[in-house]
């Protein structure tokens, strides 16, 4: 069972690599690829992306909305999604230790 499966909407996940690392928060939407049925038996094009998750408060992008009739234009900041790469369950994470380097000494030499 791949790890695409295993988080679904509205699980506690950590984020383990980037900008937004150790942040939790929780799944608002999953975004799986889309199916391009017309090349069905070819490979896929590297372009293509895999699973990605929305993650509340995590991922914050401020995006530029143009004014349109009466709704207000201007800077909105919303939720971008990351890979499914650099987000784990909360539940199963367990990072890395901080423990400290071992340093030869004048003794140990």
């Amino acid at each position: 069972m791949s790890k695409a499966n295993t988080i679904k909407k509205d699980d506690l996940v950590v984020v383990i690599a980037g900008k937004n690392k150790g942040a939790t928060g929780k799944v608002l939407e999953v975004l799986r690829p889309k199916v391009d049925k017309t090349r069905a038996g070819l490979p896929r094009p590297r372009t293509s992306t895999g699973v990605r998750y929305i993650i509340e408060g995590v991922n914050i992008i401020t995006k530029h909305v143009k004014k349109e009739g009466r709704e207000e234009g201007g800077r909105v900041e919303q939720e971008a999604p990351l890979p499914a790469s650099k987000v784990a369950l909360a539940a199963t994470y367990k990072g890395k230790k901080n423990e400290p380097k071992k340093t030869a000494t004048d003794d140990e030499k």
